[in-house]
């Protein structure tokens, strides 16, 4: 009897893992090929960068966690929480909106969506003030209000590296973070960083290694996205080849996205560049910029940022079809 009772608590998970599965899969499905979506904002511009897709197989429904960023402007650079039904119209979920206000000198950035072990929506999101930095962690009820907001790291400035766009991975039983490291040095060139981690608290304690190798020659990320699947991980960079980012003397045409594949995140394959700015519909395309994305099969999945030459800030989303081993 008490084997019997094992078995059917096993068939009962494998089951609902793979109906979960199947309405993921079924979504992604129903998606056109290639559009661009509008996402009204707070302050009314309707301009947003740095997206942050994540799927909830309690509602089925997509989570997208974004900034605004009207004409570069970050002082409405703070994250904002969206759902959909559809992955495409997104109405705005989170309380209160947006989730947290700028500093009171700097600006907020770089946020990042994902379920917790209690299946809690958690984002991470970056604050600079000042000389200061902190990787700030929201924790939002099942209704969308912020329900706790705790730091995982501080950086001084005046001595750290600065910290771009991190990215949270709970797969499997395992916690990872990943972000890229703006050296002070110019000379050197960016770095990604990975660790592993046990529980919240002790992220101050990781000892994070350097992976940028994994990166083709004179390429250099700017931002990336850590996606994990049932059996993998994948790492999506931005970043730019021959040049500087937007912030110095930069060829920002060559802006691509680059992604990566692992099954234990130490051995890495590259899947090349799965986005380039010739096979986009944007016609007034500046620059790509940080984007997210699934992977199911040889499909990427991909709601990614740009901006164009009217320095606009624009959000798009499109499948793509990916060369594998």
């Amino acid at each position: 009897m008490r084997n019997f009772f094992i078995f059917f608590l096993l068939f009962h998970v494998v089951s609902c893992n793979r109906h979960e599965t199947d309405v993921l899969l079924q979504k992604l499905a129903e998606l056109p090929g290639d559009t661009i979506l509008r996402i009204e904002t707070y302050d009314g511009s309707n301009q947003v960068v740095h997206p942050d897709i994540m799927w909830s197989a309690i509602d089925t429904s997509f989570y997208l966690a974004i900034t605004p960023y009207p004409f570069f402007k970050n002082e409405y650079e703070n994250p904002v929480i969206y759902k959909s039904s559809d992955g495409l119209s997104f109405v705005n979920y989170g309380q209160p909106n947006p989730l947290v206000a700028r500093p009171e000198i700097g600006f907020n950035c770089d946020p990042d969506l994902f379920l917790d072990e209690d299946g809690n929506k958690n984002i991470v999101f970056v604050e600079t003030n000042k000389q200061e930095q902190y990787l700030v962690r929201l924790t939002l009820s099942s209704t969308g209000e912020v329900e706790s907001k705790d730091t995982l790291l501080h950086q001084n400035l005046k001595e750290d590296d600065f910290i771009l766009s991190p990215s949270i991975s709970l797969n499997r039983s395992e916690k990872y973070m990943a972000y890229v490291e703006l050296v002070k040095d110019s000379t050197i060139p960016n770095k990604i960083k990975l660790g592993r981690f046990t529980t919240f608290d002790s992220i101050p304690q990781i000892n994070f290694r350097d992976i940028t190798q994994i990166l083709p020659d004179n390429y250099e990320a700017w931002h990336i996205d850590l996606i994990s699947e049932k059996d993998s991980y994948y790492l999506l960079v931005h970043g730019f080849y021959n040049g500087k980012n937007e912030h110095g003397s930069s060829l920002t045409e060559d802006y691509t996205l680059h992604l990566f594949s692992s099954n234990d995140m130490k051995q890495w394959i590259s899947l090349g560049d799965v986005l380039e700015p010739k096979i986009v519909p944007e016609k007034n395309l500046k620059y790509l910029y940080r984007s997210t994305g699934f992977v199911k099969g040889d499909t990427l999945s991909i709601w990614y940022s740009y901006v164009t030459n009217y320095d606009e800030w624009r959000v798009g989303f499109k499948k793509v079809k990916l060369w594998t081993q």
